[in-house]
Parts: structure tokens; sequence; C-alpha cells
């Protein structure tokens, strides 16, 4: 089965309190999830089991045709082995490096092609002029910017995206999803990969703002404390 698969996964942490309770997800190749509820339901704690963040503890995931994480047999495949590319809420670019040795991070010596790549995606996220600049210069929406082209740099065959757009205003949100899924299949070569993603939404007495919508989801599972 290609995708991504996760199965009847569980997941409970020191206090024994389960966060994750037989959550099953199915990402087909090519297909964009989001993943919507409330603050501390499991959304992040899921994409890390995806990740392999976290040590699977009950149930299956499975990335393309390979079990990569078993609960019952204990099998755990590394992050860096599963072919994944991971953007984090809170960016963790690498303070040392600049933008474009941010970007290229993933990718391997010999790999010229992604290298162009990478320069001609920043000048697409109107990042150009900042390639050889250190991350504490950028502001938290140029920021977001890097850490979203370095997870899709070395062409990961599942992209999963924590949050990718919060910390952007109204106007820089719509323009960089707008930009993001014009380009996604630029940035995202292999046909065949799937896409899932974490989308966050406000909290209110009156639900999400309509700017904050998942509008490049195709399909939305909604998960329950």
């Amino acid at each position: 089965m290609s995708g991504l698969h996760l199965n009847n996964v569980s997941h409970a942490f020191n206090s024994g309190n389960p966060v994750l309770n037989g959550v099953s997800v199915f990402v087909a190749p090519g297909e964009l999830v989001c993943l919507l509820g409330p603050s501390g339901c499991g959304k992040t704690t899921l994409l890390r089991v995806a990740a392999g963040l976290e040590r699977l503890q009950v149930g299956q995931v499975t990335i393309g045709e390979r079990v990569v994480a078993e609960g019952r047999h204990g099998k755990h495949i590394p992050t860096e082995k599963r072919g994944i590319g991971l953007m984090f809420q809170d960016y963790a670019l690498f303070p040392h490096l600049n933008v474009l040795e941010n970007v290229t991070f993933g990718l391997p010596e010999n790999a010229a092609d992604r290298r162009q790549w990478a320069l001609s995606a920043l000048s697409r996220m109107g990042l150009a002029d900042y390639a050889a600049s250190y991350p504490h210069i950028l502001s938290g929406g140029q920021q977001q910017r890097v850490a979203l082209l370095r997870a899709l740099a070395p062409e990961p065959r599942v992209l999963l995206l924590d949050e990718p757009f919060s910390g952007l205003d109204v106007t820089r949100r719509v323009d960089i999803r707008d930009v993001f899924g014009q380009h996604a299949q630029p940035f995202r070569l292999r046909p065949q990969s799937a896409c899932g993603y974490r989308q966050g939404f406000g909290k209110s007495a009156h639900g999400r703002s309509p700017d904050q919508r998942p509008r490049l989801a195709r399909s939305r599972l909604r998960l329950d404390r």
C-alpha cells in the first residue's frame, strides 16, 4: 500500500493517560490531509510518531510499502531513514548556518541540482536577498518560510508540517499558502509522494477565523481529547 498509513496508533506519556487512542489515518500518494482539533488532543504527537521522533508504543506506521514502526515487535526505523520532511512548529533553524545552508542542510554534498533548486525556491518565496543572512535577522514569517523549504529540499516521500502558517500575519499567510499551493509540484518532485500536515486554528467561542481555515487540504481529520 503506497502513501502514509498509521494503523491503530496509541501513545501515552509518563502520566499514563493516553494522548492517542487507536488512531488510524491513511494519506494517499499526493494527498494533503489536515489534522484538526483542540489544543492537547494529540495532533503534534501523531506527527511525531509518524516521523519517528516518538517511539511507537501500539500500532503500526507504514510509508510506501515499508513498515517503519511497529509497537508489538518494537520495530523502529530512525527518522533520518524514513524519507520524510518535517517542519517543526518552532521552526528549529540552525543559528550558526545562513539561510541557504539551512535549506540545504539535509542534502548530500553532490546534490548540485537540489542546491540550484534551493536558490530558485528562495526566490519564489521572496527570500533571495537573504540567502547569505542568518536566522536571527529574519522575521518570524521569514524563518517559517525557510523551515518549510528545508523540509521540502530533500524531496521527501512524506511531508509533515506542524502549524506551517501560524506565525504569519493574515496577508502573508494567504500569500504563502497560495505560493505553496501553486508550487507544490515543483517543490515535491516525486509524483508518488504523500503529504500530510497539521494546521492549527484559533480558539474562540465562535470557532475559527476565515483566514485560518486549511484551504490547501483535500481531506481533514479531526482529533478530540
